[in-house]
């Protein structure tokens, strides 16, 4: 028995993909060309924004991880240089005198604290430093005083 060329289309599945043109052919019809085009801009649209998404909310996630570690590293490192300044201007005020190297360090030290928003405590200690004699006069008024 021989088989006809419809029935060979039947077995191949003529049917569906006669139903994917035709259902494809519809929506041209009913739609239109330009709003079928549209419809399917739209639903590309979508489906990228989709895409983006799920790409993005993971990454997004990892830099508020990061962002909130570095917070804390700078919370601590406030914390260190503020113990140092406070360190520096106890040793030189009970020395008596602050040499270059002190005045540099507490220099370098301030403007690190200021940058990462240490508070006013600072200034008013940067003052009271300010006001420790050199070495040089440390050295004359132990002169005068003899």
């Amino acid at each position: 028995m021989t088989m006809q060329w419809y029935e060979i289309l039947t077995l191949i599945g003529f049917p569906a993909l006669g139903a994917l043109i035709l259902g494809d052919i519809y929506a041209r019809i009913k739609l239109g060309g330009k709003k079928f085009k549209q419809k399917k801009n739209k639903e590309q649209k979508e489906l990228i924004a989709e895409v983006v998404k799920a790409e993005v909310t993971p990454i997004k996630e990892s830099l508020q991880v990061i962002g909130n570690k570095i917070n804390t590293l700078e919370e601590g490192e406030c914390s260190s240089l503020r113990n140092d300044l406070l360190n520096s201007y106890r040793h030189c005020e009970k020395e008596g005198y602050r040499t270059t190297e002190d005045t540099q360090n507490w220099s370098h030290m301030y403007e690190a604290y200021k940058k990462l928003n240490g508070n006013s405590f600072i200034d008013t200690l940067k003052t009271d430093f300010d006001c420790i004699d050199t070495y040089d006069e440390y050295k004359k008024k132990l002169k005068n005083n003899k």
